[in-house]
């Protein structure tokens, strides 16, 4: 079977649930960007620490741990749709790449954070990073372990 047959007979396991679920966590990030631009000073992220020593080299650090754990409740709620979710983290990851780059104003204050002690003036905090996606599948192969029984915590 082709990779395109598999995606779309994937696809067929996404429901409205699937949707809500992901729009919900992409309107908390969003909420998340406005609340760090008007009420967190120095608009510091809480997520960008590092998980060792040297991890910044890699692209992992606190926002790595959320998408790990999104994925790992994807893979296990939708075990049956690895190449759609994998698709979605990945346009995620462009898209944050495209926003970053070129800061549409439509986002303004939302993830780019008036900042006198920046270089440009903002504080940007919308970048695509590689290493999410990686750690996207991790996280869902992970959820699907679990809920195929084939991973357990104890």
């Amino acid at each position: 079977m082709n990779i395109k047959k598999i995606f779309l007979k994937q696809a067929k396991n996404l429901n409205i649930k699937y949707f809500l679920f992901v729009s919900s966590v992409v309107v908390i990030i969003g909420m998340y960007g406005k609340y760090r631009c008007t009420h967190i000073k120095d608009h510091k992220d809480i997520l960008e620490f590092s998980l060792f020593n040297g991890s910044k080299k890699y692209g992992l650090d606190g926002w790595s741990i959320s998408h790990y754990v999104f994925f790992s409740v994807l893979g296990y709620l939708y075990p049956n749709t690895l190449l759609p979710t994998m698709a979605l983290g990945t346009v995620w990851e462009l898209f944050e790449t495209y926003v970053g780059i070129y800061q549409p104003k439509i986002i303004n204050g939302f993830g780019f954070c008036n900042s006198p002690t920046s270089k440009n003036g903002k504080k940007i905090w919308w970048y695509g990073k590689w290493s999410d996606v990686i750690v996207n599948f991790l996280g869902f192969v992970t959820g699907k372990a679990i809920k195929q029984g084939k991973f357990s915590l104890l």
